[in-house]
């Protein structure tokens, strides 16, 4: 089983221009997985995963309709430009930068290869949490309900991707289909 880790920021990646702002609050963890890198399949596997499944049904409650399986799929090969609650922000080859519609959230996926490794994936997985509207000029930073969320935060992030990287390694290149 895959272990995931907490890292600082990739320089080079989309998330970095979060992390180097003022006030922003940013996590990122990785889970290092068999295989060559596929930031489609990744995707795939994230939105499709049995950890991902209570939040699918929370977001077709409270999102904009049913999370299907084929949305997921057009959010991954890049064919789609809003998902559930969430609009692409900013996509790469190898990155996918997410933005919640009408909150200062944003949901960040890369997969890249290991050093040194030509069989191994690096599944990257980080949110952002922008300054308050109503924290102060001189001390910009997340609201109070996001910071006291934080604890739970982290740990739901490890789960997650925890969930996405045990199927990445059981093999599971097509998703599953939703319950």
């Amino acid at each position: 089983m895959p272990t995931v880790e907490r890292a600082t920021v990739p320089e080079d990646s989309l998330l970095h221009a979060y992390a180097a702002r003022e006030g922003c609050y940013t996590d990122c963890f990785f889970a290092d997985v068999h295989g060559p890198p596929d930031l489609e399949q990744y995707v795939n596997l994230f939105f499709n995963s049995r950890a991902f499944r209570f939040e699918r049904r929370v977001l077709s409650v409270f999102g904009r309709g049913p999370v299907t399986g084929e949305a997921i799929a057009a959010l991954a090969s890049g064919d789609a430009q809003r998902f559930a609650i969430w609009k692409v922000e900013n996509r790469t080859s190898s990155e996918l930068m997410l933005a919640v519609t009408g909150a200062p959230l944003r949901t960040w996926l890369k997969v890249d290869a290991v050093a040194a490794s030509r069989d191994r994936a690096r599944l990257m997985f980080g949110s952002v949490s922008l300054p308050s509207p109503r924290s102060r000029a001189d001390n910009p930073r997340p609201g109070l309900a996001y910071r006291l969320f934080v604890p739970f935060h982290l740990a739901y992030s490890r789960f997650l991707l925890n969930g996405a990287a045990a199927d990445w390694q059981r093999g599971r290149p097509q998703p599953e289909a939703p319950e």
